[in-house]
């Protein structure tokens, strides 16, 4: 087993992520690993408070999502993260699709993002829409769902890394089974 290990959850609005990675991270610390969650970053965010989907509020989220992560790695020896970079690489490009143009040049920030990724030992792509409660957030949301999903999809399979996407069927035995079988996790945490 590895000393610190990053796992991603990437996504959609409401395919499960802040529930599996709530999940994965409990079934973990009954298990003696220290763990912690990176929520999603955007909630944090002035931007979002104030209404205003934007370019902007994707730069002050990624600020938000890379010193969370950072401040988390010093207390955990396991992160899993509700949202990662690659979401925030498509939002950026959906926004710039509809005439907001990204704040800094589009492919410098690109690159740091793929490679700020490569700090993430495994990715899980969540795909399956839950029947979850209304959130606030998602109602201040202009793009659509689906768009959403695709681009980020397209994102991951841009960034030439492996990514598994997570059954609509037992979604968190999948995920303890992947972190045993690759010897991330012991055994015991089954």
């Amino acid at each position: 087993m590895k000393n610190f290990t990053t796992i991603a959850f990437s996504g959609a609005p409401l395919t499960g992520k802040t529930t599996l990675s709530l999940s994965v991270a409990g079934r973990l610390r009954q298990n003696g690993i220290e763990a912690a969650v990176v929520p999603e970053a955007v909630r944090g965010s002035h931007y979002f408070a104030s209404g205003k989907m934007c370019n902007a509020l994707n730069m002050e989220v990624l600020s938000l999502q890379i010193l969370a992560e950072a401040r988390e790695r010093n207390h955990n020896q396991f992160l899993v993260l509700d949202r990662c970079v690659y979401d925030l690489i498509a939002y950026f490009r959906l926004r710039e699709a509809r005439n907001d143009p990204w704040p800094i040049d589009r492919s410098s920030i690109e690159q740091f993002l793929y490679a700020h990724s490569k700090s993430y030992d495994l990715v899980f792509l969540c795909t399956h829409p839950q029947q979850l409660e209304k959130d606030p957030f998602r109602e201040k949301e202009t793009l659509g769902e689906q768009e959403i999903a695709n681009e980020i999809e397209a994102v991951l399979k841009g960034s030439r890394r492996e990514y598994l996407t997570v059954p609509d069927q037992k979604p968190l035995e999948f995920v303890i089974r992947t972190l045993i079988d690759r010897d991330i996790i012991p055994v015991r945490c089954q």
